[in-house]
């Protein structure tokens, strides 16, 4: 996903563009907010070089995160953009690990909460909305809990501490509180009692360690293009960041105003699309991301939206291993999904939808079933696409695959609704039930699918 950084060097300025629900935290120097078609970062001036860097490095690394595909926890999602937000740069490498002394003041100060607390926190929190001092104790604690997981040097095994971080970035993980509390017991052998005094005794013993990192192989500075930006396209991205923030009708105005004066920029039919969205208006949406393609987007978000619109509107709600895509929706699904992997290889969710597509069509295409198994690492612990994968190997009649995929989704205790997908399919192979393909055209005779690589 494209980003853009806003800096402000004036308070003031940025408050202008803070969203509403954190207009009252004063303490807010920074942000960071995905959209459906680029990211941006938003900073004002902290005082100085060093704590200016430290905010770009705190707001970039939730971008990776958005990047890597990872929906962690809002407690650790913000204790590993504050633990790398401290990186710095040595003499041939580069230190992780370092306090931010800001941190530290506040866990010093005010009284830990309870970690089952802290793991309920979300951005509707009280917590995380609410007073100045329980925002910079949250802020504190997640990066104490992150760093005692991560590079802690204490009585708890290595082993142990590896586990549970693994765990907290699971769905698992965030299912419920009961589920929480019990794959913490599993992964420390101790309760959520226990994990507060050995946060306390590790915060109180001050011993945080720091790991030394190589240096990366980077483009030299000279190779990154600058120029001087005129006052109306810094007129322009601001009124973006407003309607991206607040969505204001003034600013979507100024850039309907701007698409109309400008077709040919692919970016203003970005932002309408995605401000279309919002206001759940999807025929627009599509209108103004197709005009995007056409004016020459190269933004690979564009297309996965397009895909998930078009999805959203052939596949049905309740599960059907025996459903089929008219052939055109195959073909213009197909179309865009490979379009969004030529500009994004790395991705999962385009691999991800592919597999219902052949799933779902009259004639699966072997390649494209091909090219989801050679992502398999991607998803291998995703119950949703490993269900399409095991209804292709029911098509073809490979129901020693398709069985094991099943049992694969049992380990990874699916939600209620999986539970009985998992089950209808079992119960399809095993019964040996009459296969009645349900589409509005003729199912060819289908094409035999090799086994995945």
């Amino acid at each position: 996903m494209p980003v853009t950084l806003y800096f402000f060097g004036d308070e003031d300025a940025f408050r202008a563009y803070v969203p509403k629900t954190q207009r009252e935290n004063e303490s807010l120097g920074g942000y960071y907010l995905d959209g459906l078609d680029r990211a941006v970062m938003v900073m004002s001036q902290q005082g100085d070089l060093q704590e200016d860097q430290r905010m770009v490095f705190h707001e970039y690394a939730h971008h990776f995160m958005e990047a890597a595909e990872e929906d962690l926890p809002l407690w650790y999602d913000e204790g590993l953009a504050d633990m790398f937000s401290s990186l710095e740069e040595r003499s041939g490498y580069l230190l992780l690990g370092q306090v931010p002394s800001e941190r530290i003041g506040a866990l010093e100060n005010m009284r830990l909460m309870p970690v089952e607390k802290l793991f309920s926190v979300d951005r509707e929190s009280d917590v995380y909305r609410g007073k100045k001092g329980n925002l910079e104790l949250f802020y504190a604690q997640s990066w104490l809990l992150v760093h005692f997981g991560f590079l802690g040097q204490t009585e708890v095994p290595r082993e142990n501490l590896s586990q549970f971080m693994d765990i907290a970035r699971s769905r698992a993980f965030a299912k419920s509180p009961e589920k929480r509390r019990a794959l913490c017991q599993k992964a420390f052998g101790f309760d959520y009692d226990e994990l507060d005094r050995r946060l306390r005794h590790y915060l109180d013993e001050g011993l945080f360690s720091c790991i030394r990192l190589p240096i990366p192989q980077i483009a030299d500075s000279k190779t990154y293009a600058m120029r001087v930006v005129p006052r109306e396209e810094i007129r322009m991205r601001l009124a973006e960041l407003e309607a991206r923030v607040n969505q204001t009708e003034r600013a979507t105005l100024v850039l309907r105003d701007a698409a109309e004066r400008e077709p040919k920029e692919a970016r203003y039919a970005e932002i309408l699309g995605t401000l279309a969205l919002y206001d759940k208006q999807v025929g627009a949406a599509v209108e103004h991301w197709n005009r995007a393609i056409a004016a020459g987007s190269k933004n690979p978000v564009i297309y996965d939206q397009l895909v998930r619109i078009e999805a959203s509107s052939c596949f049905r709600q309740c599960y059907d291993p025996e459903f089929r895509l008219p052939n055109q929706k195959t073909q213009n699904l197909r179309k865009l999904l490979h379009q969004s992997i030529r500009m994004a290889p790395e991705q999962s969710v385009a691999y991800k939808i592919l597999a219902w597509v052949e799933a779902a069509a009259n004639i699966p295409f072997a390649a494209n079933v091909n090219l989801v198994q050679s992502k398999y690492a991607k998803f291998s612990d995703d119950e949703n696409t490993l269900l399409a994968l095991a209804t292709i190997r029911y098509r073809y009649k490979d129901e020693t695959t398709a069985l094991e995929l099943l049992d694969r989704i049992d380990q990874l205790d699916p939600d209620q609704s999986t539970q009985r997908d998992v089950k209808l399919l079992r119960t399809k192979i095993k019964g040996g039930e009459p296969r009645q393909v349900r589409s509005s055209e003729p199912a060819p005779t289908p094409s035999v699918v090799p086994g995945g690589s």
